[in-house]
């Protein structure tokens, strides 16, 4: 397993932490910038810092790029996910 607590050169722990909210809460910057306490300015500040870092364009290639780094952890299914198909 890669070692996820590792620094990398331009990802800072608190880009690393945005990036771990998307995957475990979903991409709501709203949701997401009031449950780390930051303004939709600084989020996008780490975002662009993030997709420059990881040379990607979109949210789901940085998320995806970071796992493959070892930046974050792999996603595991949630075990109480409700997965009811009517």
């Amino acid at each position: 397993m890669p070692n996820v607590t590792r620094r990398t050169k331009g990802i800072s722990p608190r880009e690393r932490e945005l990036l771990l909210d998307i995957v475990n809460n979903g991409y709501n910057v709203k949701a997401l910038c009031k449950r780390l306490g930051i303004s939709k300015y600084t989020y996008r500040t780490h975002m662009i810092t993030v997709f420059l870092e990881l040379q990607v364009d979109c949210i789901l290639d940085a998320v995806l790029e970071a796992i493959r780094r070892g930046i974050i952890p792999p996603v595991l299914p949630r075990e109480n996910h409700d997965q009811t198909v009517a």
